[in-house]
């Protein structure tokens, strides 16, 4: 008799409601994005674009004093356009669906409207393309795994927070073109065509990645550890290609009139687009440790902290990062003296976003460390690349537990006190006082797996609850729904849940049935590759 579990139908639905779980109303269920925090700052990059097709932002925000920049007497909003670039498509796209609405009158809500609701779908999209480069990766270097434990580690890196919940950030963008950006180089070295058209690709998706985030300069060593360590005994080299220089020097040449245009410098110090000289950041972190004294003892400390510490701890909440730096450790005790370079140059790359938490010393007011996101990927690859050669299989139960752990702890993530950031200023892992911090989190979530509250409040904030909110309030009208809730000893008499049952009955059906069929596509497409896989 055939189980069940593992059958395409089971993991169809396992899927699409862990991706419903996971969905969450509170960023999505709005008109728009307003000034002037990050999120307002990315959106406003890809609203300009799909909008006007251009980069003058006059339509889209004013001057406000520490949140935007005034370059050549026009307003330019702080931060990276990278991530704006890559959302604007599917912001266009929503713009499309709410004018075709109103031009053949169909009732179209402006809470969540298709403009909100597809930009906020971006990141999801480009989460699942990521997962779909990645196996595509691991079929090119023949390395043996199941599409499952793909899925499990990067959700339970805590990445996904930020496409699920916190759409409108960079880290899904950074995690998705670093992916993309060594899935090409392994095909073009692998490749015995020397002119192989991935070499004009590669230098625009470096343009990406580093217009999204300026300071991610690791990107650009990517290649030559992807070279030693991923594709060995290959002579090819991407500096002699000449698809790859022309298509550099063109790069080169739009990064260039960006920056000027938006900054007016061409600059490659991300301290251009906060329009400052140096990062006071930086000259703080030299000067406390300059007062503490052992600067070696110091650091080691503070990483320590970020490795173990309740306060998203990266071996609880990110675990994938510490079991690729162990799989490098542990291989390269075998190949030190053969390898040694190419193996400091992936530390590095691995240590370089790090080593910039380590510097801040708070864990950047959102869910996780997530300026090691980046790297995410990088991780995941170098240890299943050693775990095959090396057979360490054993490891990867651990790395599934811990994974299966840090995924609940996103979905647990501010269903009470002790799992959400303070408002108030409190002491965090290392010391400091400082807002939107938690530095008992590990404990947090482990207290919130005991309260029923947390249960009730991740159903009524995900789109899985919204969808049958919906479907019942739709049958019954929401008072008698809400009646029927009192009726069975569910009170809804908090503000709060009012506020989402009275947006989740304004926003149209249609809404919640476009989101349904999207994560149920997916889904079936990834469960087919599962059930295949659980078969041989």
């Amino acid at each position: 008799m055939k189980n069940v579990f593992t059958s395409r139908s089971f993991i169809t639905l396992f899927l699409l409601i862990l991706f419903l779980l996971s969905l969450r109303v509170d960023y999505r269920f709005v008109e728009t994005i307003n000034c002037c925090g990050d999120d307002h700052t990315y959106f406003v990059h890809a609203e300009t674009i799909s909008e006007d097709f251009d980069l003058d932002y006059s339509n889209q925000m004013n001057f406000v004093e520490g949140k935007t920049i005034i370059v050549n007497e026009k307003v330019v909003p702080i931060g990276f356009i990278g991530s704006g670039i890559l959302s604007a498509p599917l912001m266009y796209f929503g713009i499309l669906i709410d004018n075709l609405l109103e031009t053949i009158n169909v009732e179209n809500s402006r809470l969540m409207n298709y403009k909100i609701l597809l930009y906020s779908l971006s990141p999801v999209i480009y989460l699942f393309l990521t997962i779909f480069i990645f196996i595509k990766l691991l079929q090119i270097l023949n390395i043996k795994n199941k599409t499952y434990f793909v899925f499990i580690v990067l959700f339970g890196s805590g990445v996904h927070y930020y496409a699920f919940e916190r759409y409108s950030m960079t880290h899904i963008y950074e995690v998705f073109l670093i992916t993309l950006l060594i899935y090409l180089l392994c095909i073009f070295y692998k490749s015995d065509n020397v002119n192989n058209f991935v070499s004009t690709i590669i230098p625009i998706v470096f343009l990406l990645a580093y217009l999204v985030r300026y300071i991610n300069y690791f990107i650009f060593v990517i290649p030559f550890w992807i070279s030693k360590l991923i594709i060995k005994n290959t002579d090819k080299k991407l500096i002699r290609n000449k698809l790859f220089i022309l298509s550099s020097i063109t790069s080169l040449g739009i990064f260039s009139y960006i920056s000027n245009y938006l900054y007016g410098r061409i600059s490659f110090n991300p301290i251009v687009v906060y329009n400052k000289e140096s990062f006071p950041l930086l000259n703080q972190y030299v000067d406390k440790s300059v007062e503490r004294g052992n600067f070696l003892l110091d650091n080691l400390s503070i990483l320590t902290k970020m490795f173990f510490t309740q306060e998203f701890g990266i071996i609880w909440f990110t675990p994938i990062v510490v079991f690729g730096i162990t799989a490098i450790f542990l291989d390269l005790l075998k190949k030190y003296k053969k390898q040694k370079l190419p193996y400091l140059v992936l530390l590095l790359t691995i240590g370089f976003p790090i080593g910039i938490t380590l510097i801040w010393e708070t864990v950047g007011s959102g869910y996780g460390m997530r300026y090691i996101y980046c790297v995410v990927p990088i991780c995941l690859l170098i240890y299943l690349v050693i775990n095959q050669q090396n057979n360490i299989k054993y490891l990867n139960y651990l790395l599934i537990l811990l994974s299966i752990f840090s995924f609940f702890s996103v979905l647990f993530f501010e269903t009470s006190a002790s799992t959400s950031l303070s408002e108030q200023e409190v002491v965090n892992t290392w010391g400091y006082m400082v807002r939107y911090a938690q530095p008992n989190y590990l404990s947090g979530v482990f207290s919130s797996f005991l309260n029923f509250g947390s249960y009730l409040i991740i159903f009524g904030t995900s789109f899985f609850g919204a969808i049958i909110i919906k479907f019942l309030s739709s049958l019954m009208g929401l008072d008698e729904f809400i009646l029927s809730l009192s009726n069975i000893g569910i009170s809804i008499d908090n503000a709060d849940v009012l506020r989402i049952f009275n947006n989740i009955d304004s926003i149209n059906g249609h809404k919640f049935i476009f989101i349904f069929l999207i994560f149920f596509f997916v889904a079936r497409y990834f469960s087919k590759i599962i059930t295949k896989e659980l078969a041989i």
